[in-house]
């Protein structure tokens, strides 16, 4: 992945958290082919771990949901 994402720094995954859009869809397993759902509203997220095209990422609060999102779909990648 490129597009000057700092992913690309071998730094521990759990550092970056990212935005997604309202209308970003987010899957059950990295593939198109399994139960996805449609993000209501924009929502920063953490990236747990990046594989090939797909992020899996958690929300943040106290429900932290687990998630797969292709990588092209995140917006604002920062270091916390």
């Amino acid at each position: 992945y490129t597009n000057g994402s700092p992913l690309l720094n071998k730094s521990k995954l759990g550092d970056f958290v990212a935005t997604l859009d309202k209308g970003t869809k987010v899957y059950q397993r990295a593939t198109t082919d399994t139960n996805s759902y449609t993000l209501k509203k924009k929502g920063i997220i953490q990236i747990c771990k990046v594989k090939g095209d797909w992020a899996l990422v958690q929300t943040l609060g106290e429900r932290g949901l687990y998630a797969f999102v292709k990588i092209d779909q995140l917006k604002n990648i920062t270091r916390i």
